[in-house]
């Protein structure tokens, strides 16, 4: 996966649910140049957070002792449930190093 050119002003939503919607997770984007985005899940579970960041980016939701991950190539829509933190942690290099890359 290749860095992005440079930072791009981008929107990512989409909900975090893991069996049930998170409503209130603190949601954080962190984009390849360090940059952060942050955005808060309303009713349902969704989220919209803007900012201004490099591609590809790692989303983290975290409520309460529950930490959820996934992965954004380009703004848009991007779900964040245990099957997308799977997808990250089946990756070996990002394995042990989820919360290290994400406060990257």
């Amino acid at each position: 996966m290749a860095i992005g050119p440079g930072p791009q002003e981008g929107v990512e939503s989409g909900t975090v649910a893991g069996g049930a919607a998170l409503v209130g997770a603190a949601v954080t984007a962190t984009g390849a140049n360090g940059a952060t985005a942050t955005g808060v899940t309303g009713p349902g579970g969704s989220y919209t957070i803007t900012g201004n960041l490099t591609y590809p980016v790692i989303l983290k939701a975290v409520s309460g002792a529950t930490a959820y991950y996934s992965v954004a190539t380009s703004a848009g829509t991007i779900n964040i449930t245990p099957l997308t933190t799977l997808a990250l942690v089946v990756n070996t290099a990002l394995a042990n190093n989820l919360d290290a890359v994400a406060a990257a």
